[in-house]
């Protein structure tokens, strides 16, 4: 009798048992989570990677000698090329040939702190949100008035247009109208535009010195009254170069007197 109970016992138990010879217990779950964990070590990496390569990607100092185009664009056409900057500079510099040289020699104006502001500083010119002036008193500013008769219109804006490396007449511009002193360098190539245009222009005509070939390494005759303005602004308490508020006010570049206003009127 307990043989048969035993038996019936084993033959419950059996029947319960639904796993078959040669059956996987699933998978799903542990692949999952090794899923997991691959993605996040993958992406913990490339958001390393990322952050290392934007540290790369900016100039290093006494190294790295960066150039770009460069050019002061009024309304429909481009101004002549600014002269030199001062030979004694922080290596964001001009020496007349159309090139924002990008030759870091401090960590101030080296790595993140490569900035536009800089260049201004040692070519003189203030470019604040909304205008741009020049040591020669002439300024260019938003709402200055572009063109004449039937097309002249006061809807205008100082703006900076950045190319990358290599650009076309088909390539689009990253704009910036606010912040212009802070506008990074961050490859070798870079392609510049300061300007006054119409508000809805997105658009511009490159600078001709791209079409340069070897940067001029020899300074060129400086900006007249370059070195006298700054001069006069390192005198000036609080000043701290690369800011929109200490950039000198010179340029070679001429600028008419139908598209400017004064500095006092700015």
């Amino acid at each position: 009798m307990a043989t048969s109970s035993s038996k019936k016992i084993q033959r419950v138990q059996r029947a319960g048992v639904t796993k078959r010879a040669g059956d996987r217990p699933p998978l799903g779950f542990p692949i999952a989570i090794i899923a997991i964990l691959i993605l996040g070590t993958v992406g913990v990496y490339f958001a390393r990677d990322a952050r290392i390569s934007s540290d790369e990607d900016a100039p290093v100092v006494n190294q790295d000698e960066w150039h770009a185009a460069f050019g002061i664009y009024k309304c429909d056409q481009y101004l002549p090329n600014l002269g030199a900057s001062l030979e004694d500079n922080d290596g964001i510099f001009s020496t007349g040939d159309g090139l924002i040289h990008v030759h870091p020699n401090t960590e101030e104006t080296a790595g993140l702190n490569a900035q536009f502001g800089f260049f201004l500083n040692n070519v003189g010119i203030t470019a604040s949100d909304g205008s741009i002036a020049f040591v020669d008193g002439t300024t260019m500013a938003d709402g200055d008035t572009c063109g004449s008769g039937d097309e002249a219109t006061q809807d205008t804006k100082v703006k900076l247009f950045v190319w990358p490396p290599q650009a076309s007449t088909d390539s689009e511009p990253e704009i910036l109208s606010t912040g212009i002193a802070t506008a990074p360098f961050r490859q070798d190539g870079q392609i510049m535009a300061l300007a006054l245009v119409p508000a809805d222009v997105t658009n511009i005509d490159l600078p001709p010195t791209i079409d340069q070939g070897d940067p001029e390494e020899t300074y060129g005759d400086p900006i007249e009254g370059l070195e006298e303005k700054l001069a006069e602004q390192s005198e000036t308490e609080g000043s701290e170069p690369g800011t929109e508020s200490d950039a000198a006010t010179t340029s070679t570049a001429p600028v008419d007197s139908e598209t400017t206003t004064t500095a006092a009127n700015g």
